[in-house]
């Protein structure tokens, strides 16, 4: 594994703890919300925004590579760099309210 692998690898994991914070913190079981490879597909055709791509990769442990693809077939992002922006923010920026909205929806 190399080392941009491993920053990749630590986002992800960061990400998925704050979910996992914000699910304990509002008494939701995080087992309810996680979905598995088979249920992926399903709930991606489910989502409609940006953050909703972005939450359902990282919590199926898909790769940063992988989501920008997904965001831009979807045309929810015009091209592969603001894709990249758009999931660094979301990285930086997400509130475990929207966390919980997001994941109530796509339950």
């Amino acid at each position: 594994m190399n080392k941009a692998q491993k920053i990749e690898k630590k986002l992800v994991n960061s990400v998925i703890k704050r979910n996992h914070a914000a699910f304990k913190n509002s008494k939701i079981a995080a087992s309810i919300n996680a979905f598995d490879d088979s249920a992926f597909e399903s709930k991606l055709a489910l989502c409609k925004t940006q953050a909703s791509v972005i939450h359902v990769c990282f919590e199926t442990h898909k790769s940063v590579e992988y989501t920008i693809n997904a965001l831009v077939a979807m045309r929810l992002c015009n091209d592969e760099k603001s894709a990249l922006l758009r999931i660094k923010r979301h990285v930086n920026h997400d509130k475990a309210t929207r966390i919980i909205k997001r994941a109530l929806a796509l339950r």
